[in-house]
């Protein structure tokens, strides 16, 4: 598989000029299967400009298996300037992405009022306060107890799943995580979720989702209906370093809060768990198609479960009685592009 360094060298590629393309990522990227043929049993002509450059063979010859993916905003910093661009570059290049893309974007506009092409929505998981997962192993007695109130959409089946970097064995998790977005939907957002199988890869099914503010989704088509109440809303703040985190109140209510010690040790989240989130279905088999940039590879902080307060009911209450088994803190941005509804049409 490609290294995580050669995947995130990919978020940007400039050209001669300066301009450069912002690439987004999924798993056909950072989790291809690669065949690595012999150089010694390649053939190769070269007559390019590179050849005085380079040695006649190759370090590597790789062959990608399978179709990779990509969501490219093109000049990215035409729009959003970073100083290495000529301004006489950017004055002829900037209003002509303006007709040029802004005419495609029209063209795509009206593709999806038809059905004939799918909508792009970008959002972004802010920095502060930071994203917060709590996860709880499902132990193996618990498994059956746990698929029933999961209630997994057909054709999906529970999936284990490595969690970080270094883990010996997969597992089955419940994870909560926390996160302030902005974009097109604004606000806290709370998602259950767990890893499930569709038959082709590991994937992400949310079970339950809140947030701060009403926000689309396709099984109550708006959060303001329970178990997405907008009356309940989710919580995350940061005072100092003290993090505090609610969801709603009464039956279904979940609070925890603990300080980040200074110094902390810090995890890389598995690429099979990153890539789950590919594709995340609802509970009612819709799926989102997901492409994100290379920070989501990067550290998260490691916090001690047994320094983590936790007060839960409801649904998961059986499954996070005790503490976490593992909760992350992760002080990074990350812009996410999302298809919504794939599966739909």
């Amino acid at each position: 598989t490609p290294t995580i360094q050669w995947v995130t060298a990919n978020d940007y590629i400039y050209w001669l000029n300066g301009v450069n393309d912002r690439i987004f990522h999924n798993s056909s990227s950072h989790s291809a299967s690669l065949i690595a043929v012999n150089p010694a049993d390649v053939t190769i002509t070269d007559d390019t400009v590179w050849a005085p450059l380079v040695t006649p063979t190759p370090a590597h010859v790789l062959v990608y298996l399978e179709k990779i993916q990509f969501l490219i905003s093109p000049w990215w910093n035409v729009s959003e300037p970073d100083g290495r661009v000529a301004s006489g570059t950017l004055a002829s290049l900037s209003s002509l992405k303006k007709s040029l893309y802004g005419g495609l974007t029209n063209v795509q506009a009206y593709q999806v009022l038809t059905g004939a092409a799918e909508p792009v929505v970008s959002s972004t998981t802010e920095a502060s306060p930071p994203s917060v997962s709590w996860h709880w192993k499902i132990a193996a007695g618990d498994l059956a107890a746990f698929a029933a109130a999961a209630n997994i959409p057909a054709g999906l089946n529970l999936a284990p799943s490595l969690l970080q970097d270094g883990d010996a064995t997969a597992g089955q998790w419940l994870t909560l995580t926390m996160r302030r977005v902005t974009g097109s939907i604004n606000g806290v957002r709370a998602e259950w979720s767990t890893t499930v199988s569709d038959g082709t890869a590991l994937r992400t099914a949310l079970l339950e989702v809140r947030s701060s503010v009403p926000s689309l989704d396709p099984v109550g088509i708006t959060n303001e209906s329970a178990p997405y109440a907008a009356a309940t809303p989710a919580s995350l703040t940061e005072v100092g370093s003290t993090v505090t985190a609610s969801i709603g109140s009464g039956p279904t209510a979940f609070s925890s809060s603990f300080i980040i010690p200074p110094s902390p040790p810090t995890i890389l989240a598995a690429r099979s768990w990153i890539g789950a989130g590919d594709l995340r279905y609802w509970s009612n088999g819709v799926n989102d198609r997901v492409f994100y940039e290379s920070s989501v590879f990067g550290p998260r902080t490691s916090v001690t479960p047994g320094s983590v307060t936790v007060a839960t009911t409801g649904t998961w209450a059986p499954f996070t009685s005790a503490a976490p088994d593992r909760v992350w803190v992760d002080q990074s941005a990350a812009d996410f592009a999302t298809n919504p509804w794939w599966n739909v049409r």
